[in-house]
């Protein structure tokens, strides 16, 4: 019987390795690679925080100007 899902995880075990039994990126590239996907990951949650901020703070301060914030 044929499963995709297993034909599919053998495919990519065998990407994983290449014909001599070894990772095809070397360690020093992926130390590089997660390190930049962290700090990308970082700057991007700070960025959606600081603007939730900006923007609730934006319309608190029309409510005080036209007098509706309680």
């Amino acid at each position: 019987m044929y499963d995709p899902f297993v034909s599919h995880v053998l495919e990519l075990e065998n990407y994983e390795h290449n014909q001599y039994g070894q990772h095809p990126f070397s360690s020093s590239t992926n130390d590089q690679r997660h390190m930049s996907s962290c700090f990308t990951g970082v700057f991007t949650v700070s960025g959606i925080i600081d603007s939730f901020v900006y923007h609730g703070q934006r319309a608190i301060t029309k409510k005080r100007e036209l007098g509706k914030f309680t």
